[in-house]
């Protein structure tokens, strides 16, 4: 009988940092939503985010080293923002009028009116920038969907639990009778790449990828769709262990590509995040 190859002990830990994105939303909303800002707070967003308009329309009235400097001036003080709501909460960025719930901006403007039993709140500014908060993740009649600025349907209202990804604007875990899945938002068109037939759905922190693992198998599923018919962007969870490999841990002077690794049975494959290419590891 061949035996088992050894997993390498750069590779051993990885698979255990993988967290449910399920439990990762929930500390994020807890957290976000014990901390509030005081009014006077709320003035010096509101007074941080004019600053914040008032140079971004001054980047499209400038050229050559006027526009530079503009440019160089805008993200620190987008990243100030940022810092300032991470630090204080977005508490206040929820409506509650006469029991039902809705979402404001950064700068306290209306982002979807208050029209539902409750906000699955989505705890970071990538929802709430200016503006431009497009998906929400709301409830009604007992049940959680997606619905846009306007209160379009996207996601029907049909499931136990919804959450939005963390830094990512489009993609959220569904949730219904225990099993997990994930939709895929574009444009108000949606997808359902990832069936609601997982036992969990991971979050890998800096990277689009998105696993998720079914009776102890392991797949995984990244946003670009297949166009060359080389490139394979879902698998189905055949694999008996998947890792990250990252430069830094294989003692490389410079920065490489980031893999996965996976493990079916007593091989092993590399296979880039973006694609599929079971190269034997050696």
């Amino acid at each position: 009988m061949k035996s088992k190859r050894k997993i390498p002990a750069w590779l051993e830990k990885w698979q255990s940092e993988f967290r449910p994105c399920v439990d990762v939303c929930k500390d994020l909303e807890t957290e976000a939503l014990s901390k509030q800002l005081t009014p006077e707070q709320q003035e010096e967003v509101k007074m941080m985010i004019r600053m914040y308009v008032e140079i971004d329309s001054g980047i499209h009235r400038a050229i050559s080293d006027a526009h530079k400097k503009i440019w160089d001036a805008l993200f620190p003080l987008e990243d100030e923002i940022i810092k300032y709501w991470h630090e204080n909460g977005y508490y206040n960025l929820v409506i509650d009028q006469n029991g039902k719930k809705g979402v404001k901006n950064l700068d306290f403007s209306v982002a979807l009116s208050p029209e539902y039993e409750a906000v699955r709140f989505t705890y970071d500014e990538s929802v709430f920038f200016y503006g431009l908060a497009s998906y929400f993740v709301v409830k009604q009649d007992g049940k959680w969907g997606i619905v846009n600025n306007e209160h379009d349907v996207l996601v029907p209202f049909e499931y136990d639990d919804i959450y939005r990804k963390p830094e990512n604007f489009s993609e959220f875990v569904l949730v219904k009778e225990g099993k997990q899945g994930v939709a895929y938002l574009d444009d108000n068109e949606v997808t359902i790449p990832v069936p609601v037939t997982m036992d969990a759905v991971y979050y890998v922190q800096k990277w689009d990828l998105t696993l998720f693992s079914k009776d102890g198998k392991w797949g995984w599923w990244w946003h670009e769709p297949d166009k060359s018919g080389i490139f394979k962007n879902y698998s189905e969870p055949l694999y008996d262990e998947i890792f990250v490999q990252r430069w830094q841990d294989r003692n490389m002077d410079e920065k490489v590509d980031d893999y996965i690794i996976a493990r079916k049975g007593d091989d092993l494959h590399w296979i880039l995040y973006w694609s599929i290419d079971c190269h034997e590891v050696t």
